[in-house]
């Protein structure tokens, strides 16, 4: 699992049950980019766009991706 502190969110990347469709980097690519196999990648090391992380996390169809903030 690839884990991501930034400012109050966490961002996780469960590597083993992406499936690297890339639907994450689509739908939030100022913060998602993608590996040379199609697996997500945290761009930049800061959440430009808090929200469409958060579409792509729950838009995931294999639940790879989390988000969560500093009150989970």
């Amino acid at each position: 699992m690839v884990e991501c502190h930034m400012d109050e969110l966490t961002v996780d990347i469960n590597m083993i049950a992406c499936s690297g469709v890339g639907l994450c980097a689509h739908l939030a690519p100022e913060d998602i980019g993608l590996d040379a196999w199609g697996f997500p990648i945290l761009l930049n090391g800061k959440i430009h766009s808090p929200d469409q992380v958060r579409r792509a996390a729950s838009s995931c169809p294999r639940r790879a991706l989390s988000v969560l903030t500093s009150s989970d």
